[in-house]
């Protein structure tokens, strides 16, 4: 169990509880690997909604770290 919905809401960035999901799925599956993903999430994000790359690899980072 993750509590991303409160983890996120608590960082400010409540519509990214997905990703924080996503970053405990790279970290904790041997079968997946974090290793590309801020290329593949700036590849995603639409140039005029560049911000958001830096909230997105925040809410993966909260997501690999939480134990």
């Amino acid at each position: 169990y993750i509590p991303a919905t409160q983890m996120a809401k608590d960082n400010g960035i409540a519509t990214l509880a997905n990703m924080i999901i996503m970053g405990s799925l790279l970290e904790n599956h041997p079968e997946l690997s974090f290793d590309g993903t801020e290329e593949l999430v700036n590849k995603l994000v639409p140039p005029k909604k560049a911000a958001l790359v830096e909230l997105n690899m925040k809410a993966l980072t909260m997501g690999a770290q939480y134990k």
